[in-house]
């Protein structure tokens, strides 16, 4: 499967989505009636407002990305407005294989970076962009989308649960720093922003709250899909050039692979979760894979590439030995109907080998969907109770000294 963006061109893009709209509520009736008996849904635990929304949104996902990812591409921000600021490159503490790679796909080394800040109702940029007082926490969140949409935005979709975990009753952080990274795009449209450009802006990130007077041991990295993926390579970077480590990492559904699966076959997750994960559009489209390769990274490499493809089977053991043998504790949160689980499982034992079940918390929540705590479009009908138990087991997480 591939991402061919026939329906891309303005203004044809128009008449495709209002084409899928009417599709939608024309097939709506029809999903109605076929999600009545359990046996139909894709999860036999899923209720039945589950099933439907599940179907309603993942036909639109599917759908709606003919036209291309243009249409939840970020709006530029400003410094200054939704608790917006500027954070500044960090081109000083880019060095090896990722610099090198940056030079080779083009990627500007000290580009700014705007970042949005999230805490108590009310805030302001006054309050949330100021020094650390001693001992105090805060998350340094990237969110998800593949690395070609979404924003940190406070209007972005995957915002919702970091948001909900600084607010949560007993958590010990206050404030949380979600930069706007650079998203990639390819042919058909420009060419921009390969690998390494958003992890060069969460190194950037990371740096600022340094500079900001947060003891490394106080700041926590997390992020969901694609964020939890550039997370993952952030920390490994981190540990890599010798900057100081985080205090702990959270992954939610981290994006282990890139291209269609490499764990194929009738029996794999790829196939059994067809139907129960909105998101294998984006993992099976090659689209991602091309977008962050740029002319630097041989694309029939991509999958053997461990900082690309770390849950991948591709990747030779020896080339991701020790890996994460220095990570920081980390809580590892996969859901049991993601298309991605195998993978998701292969990077979990690849971090076992190298943390031990005493740095690493695996937790994989039965029938959950890819990122499940960012679906909580109608609560009590999608995400619920497993996204408040969730929450709870983060906040329980970050209260651990």
């Amino acid at each position: 499967m591939s991402f061919s963006f026939p329906h891309h061109p303005h203004p044809w893009r128009y008449f495709y989505l209002a084409s899928v709209a009417a599709r939608i509520a024309l097939y709506s009736p029809a999903w109605a009636v076929f999600y009545i008996p359990s046996c139909n849904r894709p999860r036999l635990s899923w209720s039945y407002g589950r099933a439907l929304l599940h179907r309603v949104f993942s036909y639109a996902v599917e759908h709606a990305f003919k036209t291309g990812p243009w249409f939840l591409v970020p709006s530029p921000g400003r410094p200054g407005v939704d608790n917006a600021v500027l954070v500044p490159g960090a081109p000083d503490v880019l060095h090896g294989e990722i610099r090198d790679i940056a030079v080779r796909n083009d990627v500007q080394l000290d580009a700014p970076v705007l970042a949005y800040w999230y805490g108590a109702p009310g805030e302001t940029l006054e309050t949330l962009n100021r020094p650390a007082r001693p001992g105090e926490r805060v998350i340094l969140n990237l969110h998800g989308g593949g690395y070609i949409i979404e924003t940190a935005g406070p209007r972005g979709l995957f915002v919702g649960w970091i948001r909900d975990t600084i607010r949560s009753p007993g958590s010990p952080v206050a404030r949380a720093l979600m930069p706007e990274y650079r998203l990639s795009s390819t042919t058909p449209f420009k060419e921009e922003n390969a690998f390494p450009a958003a992890l060069i802006d969460a190194v950037a990130s990371y740096q600022y709250l340094l500079s900001l007077g947060f003891e490394s041991s106080n700041i926590t990295v997390s992020g969901d899909s694609a964020g939890g993926h550039l997370a993952l390579c952030l920390v490994r970077y981190i540990c890599l050039v010798g900057l100081p480590p985080p205090r702990d990492l959270i992954l939610l559904s981290p994006g282990p692979e890139w291209r269609e699966s490499s764990h194929d076959g009738p029996d794999s997750s790829f196939v059994l979760n067809a139907q129960s994960d909105y998101a294998r559009t984006y993992f099976g489209s090659g689209y991602i894979a091309r977008a962050l390769s740029g002319k630097a990274l041989p694309l029939e490499d991509f999958s053997a590439n461990p900082w690309l493809s770390p849950g991948s089977l591709d990747v030779a053991e020896d080339s991701i030995a020790d890996w994460f043998r220095r990570f920081p504790r980390t809580l590892f949160l996969a859901g049991g109907a993601e298309s991605m689980l195998d993978a998701i499982r292969c990077l979990r034992d690849r971090m076992l080998r190298d943390m031990g079940k005493e740095r690493l918390e695996y937790v994989e929540v039965e029938d959950a969907t890819h990122d499940w705590m960012n679906m909580f479009i109608v609560k009590p009908l999608f995400w619920e109770p497993e996204r408040t138990l969730t929450m709870q087991r983060i906040v329980d997480f970050l209260n651990r000294t």
